[in-house]
């Protein structure tokens, strides 16, 4: 029973990345390696250690016309599927896109998991 009081008293650390504005000890863009690496200085001078990190950041690859995906799901009478459907009517996708979408959702993740798993 000693054990379990003693893991309740411990303090925890933790960093989800992806959260909104504000909602956050530090400001972080995961695209950024000296972003991320300032924040594992920092956990590590104010903290010693991190318990939990979890990576959320995520952005799209793509643009919706919700108006057009809208008139689709009209015209199908629920959601557009099949062959009817046109999708490049619909989403907008482009190599800088597809690019950012990369560079955020897999490296930015990579980077994170590299430069705080010391720490972990």
């Amino acid at each position: 029973m000693e054990e379990a009081s003693t893991f309740l008293e411990t303090k925890r650390y933790a960093v989800v990345t992806g959260a909104n504005k504000g909602s956050g000890l530090k400001y972080l863009d995961v695209t950024n390696p000296a972003s991320v690496v300032s924040l594992a200085d920092f956990i590590k001078t104010q903290f010693g250690k991190l318990d939990i990190l979890v990576n959320n950041a995520g952005i799209g690859g793509s643009i919706l016309d919700s108006d057009a995906f809208a008139r689709a799901s009209e015209a199908a009478g629920g959601w557009p599927v099949g062959e009817h459907v046109n999708w490049n009517e619909l989403v907008t996708q482009t190599f800088e896109m597809a690019e950012g979408c990369l560079k955020t959702n897999y490296y930015g993740a990579k980077g994170m998991i590299e430069a705080l798993i010391p720490l972990l």
